[in-house]
């Protein structure tokens, strides 16, 4: 058992989701994280920030619940959302 954090790629979003998993983290959880970024309606940006995330992360969330009620583990569940993450894409 653990947590999976589905994430939308926002600056703040990113810095405290992700200090919330390093705190459950440092508590004995088990936790995995993926970042959605499935927007395609701007130019992708430089740097490490990555498209920002949409409406599209409520599939990852479906994806990912459906791994879950079919039993796979937290590691298996994180990568079908992460796969569904990398091809999921909106436009505005």
């Amino acid at each position: 058992m653990g947590c999976l954090l589905i994430v939308k790629n926002y600056t703040s979003d990113r810095l405290n989701f992700g200090l919330a998993a390093e705190q459950a983290k440092s508590e004995g959880y088990k936790v995995e994280t993926v970042i959605v970024g499935d927007d395609c309606a701007l130019p992708p940006p430089r740097g490490i920030g990555g498209r920002r995330g949409l409406t599209g992360t409520i599939l990852v969330h479906k994806v990912a619940g459906a791994a879950a009620a079919v039993g796979l583990s937290l590691d298996e569940v994180a990568a079908e959302a992460k796969r569904a993450s990398e091809m999921v894409i909106i436009s505005c």
